[in-house]
């Protein structure tokens, strides 16, 4: 193997690698919250010279976003040399960057979480996350059937109005709650 296949191979390994942190977190892209210049190769562009660039962020997919108004191009991480390419690792280690979109996946299903009293009547009943989160809305019930307790949930914690019930179904109380936190509390 030469030098530069080599080199190439790599390349490609770092690639890979910036690619697989942002798919594995789910992050569409991420933008730089300062840009930064790199050399790209301009054989983009059927030539061998090489031009600065300065990087706004990157897409998920590899691909280079400039700075807008600054440089407008977009380029695949595979124009940079090896240099260049292992900076974008360290910045992606050290700088600070905002997460423009998280990707959701279509495909995730939530799980139907059900629990019965003895009586046959439901007594919790909600979704469970991937992670076995509690997901959405959430509701417990009196022996007789009546709603109890309505409580949204968001990964696992509180987050929306928490509504309590007396048994023939009138609100009693209700609770803010904003990931997990306590934020307001009313009685009825």
């Amino acid at each position: 193997m030469t030098n530069k296949e080599t080199v190439q191979l790599i390349q490609r390994g770092f690639i890979a690698e910036i690619k697989r942190i942002l798919e594995e977190n789910k992050i569409e892209a991420i933008q730089f919250k300062t840009p930064f210049r790199i050399w790209v190769t301009e054989d983009f562009y059927d030539d061998e010279s090489r031009i600065p660039y300065s990087v706004g962020g990157l897409s998920s997919d590899g691909t280079l976003f400039g700075v807008p108004g600054i440089d407008e191009d977009e380029f695949p991480l595979e124009t940079l040399d090896l240099y260049e390419i292992s900076h974008i690792l360290d910045l992606l280690e050290d700088s600070e960057y905002t997460i423009i979109n998280e990707t959701t996946d279509e495909s995730e299903e939530l799980t139907p979480h059900i629990q019965y009293y003895n009586n046959g009547n439901v007594w919790i009943k909600g979704q469970k996350n991937s992670k076995g989160q509690r997901e959405g809305i959430w509701e417990r019930f009196y022996p007789n059937g009546n709603i109890y307790r309505r409580t949204p949930y968001k990964e696992g914690k509180r987050d929306g109005i928490d509504e309590w019930f007396d048994e023939q179904g009138y609100i009693t109380e209700t609770y803010l709650w904003k990931n997990g936190k306590l934020i307001e509390e009313t009685e009825n």
